[in-house]
């Protein structure tokens, strides 16, 4: 049977999607899995979904709960589980057959407590099935998950559960935006190597409006800074190479924060806000466009967003309108 897996999935108000995200769980091509759903206090169908599943399939484990916030559910989810191994789903997200398997290749075989694949499917592009594998040290594969060459959630990546438990690693129950930066970080600082493949088999949806890291919503904002200062505050590595990687990290969550909120016309619900997230967006550039290895053309964009953010918003969308036409026409 091979070693067990923990699937851990939060589901909160997640109607539409759950039933796509489970069955392509299930129908991995590696069976040894057990699929814990944690409902937050769904107040949609979800609940009934998720026991609709668990009838059909014996790996389906429901657990109920008052709502808490995806932090709880992911923990619940950690203390309920029986696997070697665990890997956490977004619930509106799914899976290629092969993302299991892919995932112990990377863990198993390099005798790692974590790996990850830098790459997944956001607009249903194609994989070229090309892969390339590097195993990285603390400090390179912390600069690595700070950067932008990787999503920031805890999913499409694979934990050691005795490595988690052995580190008392886990979510930290106040942050509920950015709150999986914190839980990655912590893991690669205190793992004697990360694994880091390249190939695509994870499905992040972006469409989801009612996801928590697409609704503007201001309390993110505030969350999402005081969980970047309890990474920098709380760093166990003091090495130049992640600190340069943190400062990008902080440089372009406020341009994030002033391109949120630009585009969708809160700028003067939040004003003063609005001018410390500039302000710092401003001082941290001052810093990043220092680097010589920070690309010219990020520079400009970070520059352009801060700014001139409502011309960097007509460039962006004119930019997907000629994509769309180009790719009508290749059709």
């Amino acid at each position: 049977m091979g070693k067990k897996v923990s699937v851990i999935i939060p589901v909160y108000n997640v109607e539409k999607y759950l039933y796509k995200c489970v069955t392509s769980i299930i129908n991995q091509d590696y069976s040894n899995l057990e699929i814990i759903l944690v409902n937050d206090g769904s107040i949609d169908n979800s609940l009934n979904i998720c026991n609709e599943l668990k009838n059909k399939d014996k790996r389906i484990i429901v657990i109920d709960k008052e709502n808490g916030g995806v932090s709880s559910a992911r923990n619940i989810g950690i203390d309920r589980s029986t696997g070697d191994y665990i890997t956490f789903i977004d619930a509106d997200d799914w899976l290629e057959p092969n993302f299991i398997s892919y995932m112990l290749t990377l863990i198993d075989n390099n005798s790692a407590e974590f790996a990850l694949s830098k790459n997944c499917f956001i607009n249903d592009e194609d994989d070229d099935n090309n892969d390339n594998v590097e195993i990285l040290d603390n400090i390179e594969g912390t600069s690595l998950l700070l950067s932008p060459r990787v999503e920031v959630g805890c999913w499409n990546k694979i934990y050691n559960k005795k490595f988690l438990l052995k580190n008392k690693i886990r979510f930290n129950e106040k942050h509920f935006f950015g709150e999986g930066l914190m839980f990655i970080t912590e893991v690669s600082q205190k793992s004697n190597k990360t694994v880091v493949g390249e190939k695509k088999v994870y499905h992040y949806r972006q469409n989801n409006l009612e996801s928590a890291t697409k609704k503007y919503k201001y309390k993110n904002f505030i969350n999402g800074e005081e969980s970047l200062d309890y990474i920098k505050n709380n760093l166990i590595i003091n090495d130049n190479k992640v600190y340069k990687q943190l400062n990008l990290h902080y440089c372009l969550f406020y341009c994030n924060a002033i391109y949120s909120t630009v585009i969708n016309k809160e700028k003067k619900h939040y004003n003063d806000k609005f001018k410390y997230w500039k302000n710092n967006a401003i001082k941290y550039s001052k810093i990043v466009f220092k680097y010589n290895d920070i690309p010219l053309k990020r520079k400009i964009i970070i520059w352009l967003n801060i700014h001139y953010t409502n011309l960097y918003i007509l460039l962006k969308k004119l930019k997907k309108f000629l994509e769309r036409l180009y790719n009508g026409k290749q059709k």
